[in-house]
């Protein structure tokens, strides 16, 4: 008797086995799918021409994505993936839509204990708010985001946030708490040998001590923040650091430092195909010229902004740079009879 139902039991456990087995694999190949929505959907969002159209069809992957991994329980996937749907909404300026995604992302982070996970999606959702010019909330997130990281042991994106944290903090004109921030990031990324974070809080502070006057400190800052742009090869951080730096030798009365800086800047400019800033770094290098009375090189500087300036969408900028060009030939030929 005892057999028959032991044999009865193997085959019900047998059973059993081959139908939990196969579910697992069910559950495997739909989760297999839902992170190849996810990534599709990134390729989309970040890939180049960047254009609307990209972006509503990455918000369809990752709405794809997130029926998969709702479908089988999948909570990490769709808690990573509301933060990815957040970025997508907050670049079509659907900023409410933004909102709810990074909450409910962080949310779903805080009851699966993602502790790292959630200073990303808080991170997110402070940009969010920065952006909007809700600085009171973007603190508030940053400086949770802060929390998650520093309980993850996370220094990297501990030095970030207290940058981003910065920002928020300038912004909002409380100058004092923004330097704290800066101060502690660059800390942190010196002795951790962060030097993209270490670059970004030399930026920053040289930038805060210029708008407080301080250019002195604000173009010492922004020395070194060029020079570790150039180590790390970021041409768009350099460039900025270059021409800050510029205007702060500038307020100086240190010319040649000035056109020493706006020069270099001007290089990466026209590398990085930057019309904007050719025609801005010309027009100052063009001005810093004509006042130390080299006509020349004023008109040369001018003569090398109007071809960026045709690219830009304001027309009247080619415009305002031929007054300038006249002004600058009038005032040579009064020099040199």
């Amino acid at each position: 008797m005892w057999k028959p139902i032991a044999a009865v039991l193997v085959l019900t456990a047998g059973v059993l086995y081959i139908v939990f087995a196969a579910l697992q694999d069910v559950t495997k190949d739909i989760v297999g799918n839902g992170n190849r929505r996810v990534q599709e959907g990134r390729r989309l969002q970040y890939g180049q021409p960047k254009s609307d159209d990209a972006l509503n069809r990455a918000e369809q992957k990752y709405q794809e994505a997130l029926a998969l991994f709702r479908k089988v329980g999948h909570g990490v996937g769709e808690a990573e993936t509301l933060n990815d749907l957040g970025a997508v909404y907050a670049d079509l300026h659907q900023y409410s839509q933004a909102e709810k995604a990074y909450e409910r992302s962080v949310e779903l982070k805080i009851k699966l204990h993602m502790v790292g996970g959630q200073g990303h999606s808080l991170a997110n959702l402070g940009s969010l708010y920065s952006g909007r010019k809700q600085y009171a909330k973007a603190a508030e997130c940053f400086e949770q985001a802060l929390k998650a990281y520093e309980n993850a042991g996370s220094t990297t994106h501990v030095a970030r946030t207290l940058n981003d944290l910065g920002g928020v903090h300038r912004k909002s004109g409380d100058y004092p708490k923004a330097v704290e921030c800066y101060e502690k990031s660059l800390e942190i990324a010196r002795k951790t040998g962060n030097v993209e974070a270490e670059a970004r809080a030399l930026s920053y502070l040289g930038r805060l001590q210029a708008e407080q006057g301080q250019y002195a400190s604000a173009a010492k800052y922004l020395e070194e923040a060029a020079a570790l742009g150039k180590k790390l090869r970021n041409l768009e951080l350099e460039q900025w650091a270059l021409h800050s730096g510029g205007i702060a030798y500038e307020r100086l009365s240190q010319d040649s430092r000035a056109i020493e800086s706006y020069g270099k800047a001007l290089e990466i400019a026209k590398k990085r195909g930057d019309a904007e800033a050719q025609t801005i770094l010309s027009g100052l290098l063009g001005h810093l010229y004509f006042t130390a009375g080299n006509y020349a090189k004023a008109a040369e500087s001018c003569l090398n902004a109007l071809e960026p300036a045709g690219r830009l969408p304001a027309l009247e900028v080619q415009g305002r740079i031929r007054e300038s060009l006249g002004l600058i030939y009038r005032e040579w030929a009064k020099s040199d009879p």
